[in-house]
């Protein structure tokens, strides 16, 4: 793999996977997409209680910010 070739796949990485959030009230939940559209980064970004169900669908976190 050439430097290119990594630096494009770790940038795809940032850009579509590496961020994911789980927020509870709406208008933060809404907050929080757009903030992550202004600076380009696309993830799973889910509306609910992250002990309910919903957060089962949330992979293994680094980062818990509350």
């Amino acid at each position: 793999m050439t430097i290119m070739e990594y630096l494009k796949k770790t940038m795809l990485f940032q850009k579509k996977e590496a961020f994911s959030a789980c927020e509870l009230v709406p208008d933060t939940h809404r907050l929080g997409i757009m903030n992550a559209f202004t600076h380009g980064v696309e993830g799973n970004f889910l509306q609910g209680d992250t002990l309910s169900a919903t957060g089962t669908q949330l992979k293994n976190f680094d980062l818990i910010l509350f």
